[in-house]
């Protein structure tokens, strides 16, 4: 990440005639990646505590948009992905529904943005191996 083990960055995603303005943090890991991606009203430092450990019975419904985009980001990346999502219920509600005009959904148009805002570091990772 040149020199950096973390990076900050804006994305403006633009699905359903919405947009939605988030903010996302990457920090590369040993051999892997962690990633937040949070709305405007969400930060990254108080949200932390909120991340589901492994001893959680039950998975929150929240977990799903999460498990299913970070195993797509690490086949893309062939790498673990760790991901926490901390955006309002409204934007969960929408994540599966398909754009008319992209004919894509939001998780796709996130996925999209997070590797076209972080391609400089996700390159570093890819040819290091």
């Amino acid at each position: 990440m040149a020199g950096a083990d973390w990076m900050y960055r804006n994305l403006e995603i633009d699905s359903t005639g919405l947009k939605y303005p988030l903010k996302s943090f990457i920090m590369q890991l040993n051999s892997s990646y962690f990633i937040w991606i949070g709305d405007s009203s969400k930060q990254f430092f108080v949200s932390t505590s909120s991340i589901l450990h492994s001893n959680s019975l039950f998975p929150s419904a929240r977990s799903s948009p999460e498990t299913t985009l970070s195993k797509r980001l690490a086949k893309r990346l062939s790498c673990p992905v760790y991901l926490s999502l901390s955006v309002d219920r409204s934007m969960l509600d929408n994540w599966d529904l398909v754009d008319p005009i992209t004919r894509k959904t939001l998780s796709e148009e996130v996925e999209t943005q997070l590797l076209c805002n972080f391609s400089d570091v996700l390159r570093i990772q890819r040819n290091s191996k």
